[in-house]
């Protein structure tokens, strides 16, 4: 009879442990994408992405019609292609900025007096810039760079196409609860901070900073990651006379498209990605790219619902 007692006594305290334990498990629940939306001070336009690839928004220059700018994170200040400053009205000062591309390097003019407007927002850039045209399959007449996007944490919902620009300091960690979370920082090692975001990945234990660059349409590797892997060693020797990559200055970088298996940042992980391999000679003031590097362009993440949170250093993906 004592015994049976214990036997009802301990099989209550399992019991209430279970209920305690599901209880904690059901406090824990993700936060949706609604809420998210919903902050205050939160606005929303739609996107599309493009063929190419990229994510594209509606912009207005000095209170125009909107034409459609590419997101992109791998630029600290925003820019209008060269052949449509002129159809823009726009004036380009004797002020030159140095940009930086994959293949190359160039100076380029700035603009005078631009204002961007999404949605409700009007913005006031210190510098927008000329940029050369783009030979990309999408309609975009320019970009949008960190300049503009820093100050919100950037919202992409992937099933309504809709774009949530929340004010930074309207959001904490807390609000993204149970999302996957990517760490990022503003620059790699003693390298400068150039206003851009970076990731890591570990690889044969060695930290590999990633770009996170959503104005390319591509994902790219360095030989130095590539070659990690010894069969890559013979490919880079076949392909020195064989495959090249010609930029705007007609220099040229050796280049293989190939794929990347089980990449993982933060808690999120791609089984698989397509990469082009080559070098990042033009690169070398914000990263040691003679040492294993990649940049993750827009194929990363325009197929997810994600988020970047500027202010707070971390990218958060749904799932």
């Amino acid at each position: 009879m004592l015994l049976r007692k214990l036997n009802n006594i301990g099989q209550f305290c399992l019991a209430l442990i279970a209920m305690v334990w599901l209880s904690a498990c059901a406090s824990v629940q993700k936060t949706s994408i609604a809420q998210i939306e919903n902050l205050p001070n939160t606005f929303s336009v739609p996107y599309r992405i493009s063929d190419a690839g990229h994510m594209i928004v509606d912009v207005s220059i000095n209170n125009g019609p909107t034409y459609p700018f590419i997101i992109d994170t791998g630029a600290n200040i925003s820019a209008v292609y060269a052949e449509y400053v002129e159809t823009m009205n726009l004036t380009a000062s004797d002020d030159g900025v140095s940009v930086k591309g994959l293949v190359s390097t160039d100076v380029r003019p700035s603009l005078e007096n631009v204002n961007l407007t999404i949605g409700p927002e009007k913005f006031h850039p210190d510098s927008v810039i000329s940029l050369e045209t783009q030979d990309a399959n999408n309609d975009a007449i320019g970009l949008l760079g960190l300049d503009v996007l820093s100050t919100y944490t950037v919202l992409f919902n992937r099933t309504s196409l809709m774009a949530s620009f929340i004010p930074s300091q309207q959001v904490a960690s807390k609000d993204f609860k149970g999302w996957k979370r990517i760490p990022l920082r503003n620059r790699v090692g003693s390298f400068p901070d150039n206003g851009l975001y970076f990731a890591t990945t570990i690889l044969k234990d060695k930290k590999v900073p990633i770009l996170i660059d959503t104005g390319s349409d591509l994902n790219f590797i360095n030989w130095p990651l590539a070659t990690m892997d010894e069969d890559f060693e013979k490919v880079q020797r076949r392909l020195q006379s064989e495959t090249y990559l010609v930029g705007a200055t007609d220099s040229k970088t050796l280049r293989l498209k190939t794929k990347f298996f089980d990449l993982t940042l933060g808690n999120y992980n791609w089984p698989e990605v397509d990469i082009i391999v080559m070098e990042f000679d033009t690169f070398t003031t914000i990263a040691p790219v003679d040492r294993p590097f990649m940049i993750a362009g827009a194929p990363m993440f325009a197929p997810s619902t994600f988020a970047f949170d500027f202010a707070g250093n971390r990218l958060y993906i749904y799932e």
